[in-house]
């Protein structure tokens, strides 16, 4: 007989084991499984789902591609049966389909990642996820901590490729021009209001322009609106001090 846990086979097991189908050995770490609304995710658990996941590779993430990936891989098994229960139980969180939970968002995740060869973008998600985005932000906090916590960039740094030289060229003429009307374009004379409605039109005017960027690009690399609003949310935790609230901190 064949232990389900860790695939150890005995000529001649005792009564116990044949009624379970599981071994002394892992009967003795077996504990209750964990329910989904009650896992969250560390670092290291988050580590062992990304081995896990490449071992599924590029396959698509079935019962099958699981079981192959844990087959004969004991210390992982006492890993899943520790933190979140038997390995029926961890499966059956894997493929959860009826409702997402941090396991099966995490390994859909990674097998897509595997799949396209990079780091999907909030973009690429709607397009090929099976989970909404709303999933991933009511679990992880939102889309930019679930990155964080699977060890890849927000920003997607490493994914950023210059187009053409000409496309930098352009680019960096814009900052020129956008460097030399600043120094006009905010008055001492200004009102505290009258300033904050100049800097919202810039604001707009940037998101507009990133809208466009977008569109012409196809999200090829990366979304500069995305970019945009996750630059937006580290500023929303810069000091609240004095000084950051005069305007020549930021021009």
């Amino acid at each position: 007989m064949r232990c389900k846990h860790c695939s150890k086979t005995f000529r001649t097991p005792p009564l116990e084991m044949r009624n379970t189908q599981i071994c002394s050995e892992c009967r003795k770490i077996t504990q209750n499984n964990v329910d989904a609304k009650d896992i969250v995710i560390s670092r290291g658990q988050a580590r062992i789902l990304k081995t896990i996941a490449r071992s599924v590779s590029d396959k698509n993430l079935s019962d099958f591609s699981l079981r192959k990936a844990l087959q004969d891989k004991t210390e992982m098994l006492h890993f899943i049966n520790e933190n979140w229960g038997n390995r029926e139980h961890f499966i059956n969180l894997a493929l959860n389909n009826t409702g997402s939970n941090p396991i099966s968002l995490i390994l859909h995740f990674l097998n897509l990642k595997n799949k396209i060869g990079k780091v999907p973008t909030k973009e690429k998600m709607k397009e090929i996820s099976k989970f909404h985005l709303s999933e991933y932000e009511y679990q992880f906090g939102s889309w930019e901590k679930f990155l964080d916590l699977l060890g890849f960039d927000p920003w997607y740094r490493e994914q950023i490729k210059p187009k053409i030289i000409e496309k930098t060229i352009r680019k960096t003429n814009v900052m020129d021009n956008i460097s030399n009307n600043s120094e006009n374009y905010f008055l001492e004379q200004d009102s505290i209001p009258k300033t904050i409605e100049k800097i919202h039109q810039i604001r707009n005017k940037i998101k507009d322009r990133c809208k466009i960027k977008d569109a012409e690009d196809q999200f090829r690399d990366f979304s500069y609106v995305e970019m945009v609003e996750l630059l937006e949310k580290y500023l929303e935790l810069l000091p609240n001090e004095h000084k950051y609230s005069n305007i020549n901190y930021f021009v």
